[in-house]
């Protein structure tokens, strides 16, 4: 019985004494960011480049409409798996030993898994941590679509997702409405949201989202065409 307690003793020194020193061994001390570019992988409308620009520099480029927080893995060619859990203008230090790591993870709004009125972020990436990291910069791409409302005489948009019992109204600024789309679990959100889109003279029209084919990582823009909400002429 003894020699049994001893060997478990002799485990759990042993485990500890090795978690320990990946963690301390060449350990290096840095911050995390992401990298995108929402703008550059979007299809262009041509007749609303200037407006998108200047949204996108002061919403999506100034982070005013990106996630706020995230969760990260990392698992190193040794073996060790590090999560964190952070806020992105904390600008949180960690710690991990040098290695090669692969990196995924996610940053997605807390307030809806299905639409929202900021983007939902997808990180994978493979990054090297040497004695000379101070900040990774992770590859981030978009698990997301941006539908773009043209403002010209909108008093409300509403959505509608009848399958998951959900309805809310579109954000807007001084350029769009918009709405940023995520699909989450077993539902097939192209086929569930349909806006409402409320005009000053009081009518309004449907768009049914499942008309078109819309793809994560683009931005799409509605306006108003020969009495309807359509997407105009795009060019890549």
């Amino acid at each position: 019985m003894k020699t049994i307690i001893i060997i478990i003793l002799s485990f759990f020194l042993f485990f500890s004494c090795t978690k320990k020193s990946l963690l301390s061994e060449s350990s290096v001390k840095f911050t995390i960011d992401y990298g995108f570019n929402f703008y550059s992988s979007s299809m262009q409308v041509k007749d609303i480049n200037v407006d998108y620009t200047n949204f996108y520099n002061k919403y999506i480029g100034g982070r005013l409409l990106t996630p706020y927080s995230y969760n990260i893995t990392f698992v190193g060619s040794k073996g060790l798996i590090f999560n964190v859990n952070g806020v992105w203008k904390n600008n949180d230090f960690y710690t991990l030993p040098e290695d090669k790591y692969i990196v995924t993870g996610k940053s997605y709004p807390i307030s809806n898994n299905y639409v929202s009125d900021s983007c939902y972020i997808n990180i994978t990436d493979t990054i090297l941590i040497s004695q000379s990291t101070k900040k990774i910069i992770v590859k981030a791409k978009y698990d997301c679509y941006l539908i773009l409302v043209d403002k010209s005489n909108v008093n409300n948009i509403n959505i509608n997702m009848n399958n998951i019992n959900y309805q809310g109204n579109l954000k807007y600024n001084e350029y769009f409405y918009y709405l940023f789309i995520n699909n989450l679990g077993n539902y097939d959100i192209n086929r569930m949201v349909d806006l409402q889109i409320w005009k000053n003279n009081s009518t309004s029209s449907v768009v049914k989202i499942d008309k078109y084919p819309f793809q994560y990582g683009k931005y799409y823009y509605l306006s108003f065409i020969n009495g309807d909400y359509l997407l105009p002429q795009m060019s890549n």
